[in-house]
Formats: C-alpha cells, structure tokens, sequence
C-alpha cells in the first residue's frame, strides 16, 4: 500500500510539472484541456487524501474506493479536445 501512495504523490507532481511546461510552452494546446487536468489532479489528490486517512496495513473501504472510482470516471474522456 505504500509503494501505492509513493508512486500516485510522484505521479500528482510529475503532471502538476508537465502542465505547467505545457501552460507556459504551448497554451493554445493547454488551455482547453485544462479543466480536465484540474479535475483529474483534484480525484488524484482526493484518493491520496483517503490513503492517508486510512491505516497503511489495510485497504480504503470499499464504499470510498467506488466513490473515487467514480469520480475518476466523471472527468475521464478518452479523446483530447
């Protein structure tokens, strides 16, 4: 479960770096996808929080983890604009 919520912090700030180089090199591309980024940076953020709320030797509760599950599946398109 660590190793879990390790790779999904780095994987938060890794797109936080690559949006910012994408707003500041290429904001005709960026903007419109923006919002999605911002709302899919939001559910990530939401399961790390619940990671944390959670005790590392147990799983998130299953009513949490369809909760997030579906969130994730609100902003997930997979076409780009």
């Amino acid at each position: 479960m660590l190793a879990a919520r390790r790779d999904l912090q780095w994987a938060l700030l890794e797109a936080e770096m690559s949006a910012t180089d994408s707003a500041s090199d290429e904001p005709d591309w960026a903007t419109p996808r923006w919002p999605r980024h911002i709302a899919l940076c939001r559910v990530g953020y939401e399961a790390l929080d619940w990671c944390y709320r959670t005790d590392p030797s147990t799983p998130i509760a299953p009513g949490i983890r369809s909760t997030l599950r579906m969130h994730r599946t609100l902003v997930h398109t997979p076409e780009d604009p």
